[in-house]
């Protein structure tokens, strides 16, 4: 899956998905080998996305 193709499956853009990707990469989250992502720290990716899903549900209710 491509950088543009994961943008457009979670309706981000490229430039956003590039930057999350490479921050998450250096704080040693993530890593990618080619054309591969390994999520390296599992409880914190899931913590990231328990977050937005969590502050978009309270903006949804308000």
């Amino acid at each position: 899956m491509s950088r543009q193709d994961l943008a457009d499956l979670i309706g981000s853009t490229l430039p956003t998905v590039s930057r999350t990707l490479g921050a998450w990469e250096s704080q040693r989250q993530i890593r990618r080998y080619r054309r591969r992502l390994v999520i390296a720290d599992v409880e914190a990716v899931a913590s990231v996305i328990y977050k937005g899903a969590s502050s978009k549900s309270e903006g949804a209710s308000q």
